[in-house]
């Protein structure tokens, strides 16, 4: 699915957004609103926090436990 989009971050590949990348990119984000990856906010199951850092960045992903004890 993200094939075209990583393509354009090689130093090599000069920069190209055409259908197929714009494509890509539509489905990258249906796929980021859609189940399993969106959920409803439910706080009475378990959280789940982690982060990363590095001299340039930082990030943070707060997961939640699933019933069915997926993340």
């Amino acid at each position: 699915m993200t094939h075209p989009l990583n393509h354009l971050c090689k130093k090599s590949t000069p920069w190209h957004f055409g259908t197929e990348e714009a494509k890509a990119f539509q489905d990258l984000k249906e796929a980021f609103r859609s189940a399993p990856v969106l959920a409803h906010w439910a706080p009475n199951l378990p959280m789940t926090v982690e982060t990363d850092a590095s001299d340039s960045a930082i990030a943070g992903i707060l997961s939640v436990t699933t019933e069915d004890g997926d993340i």
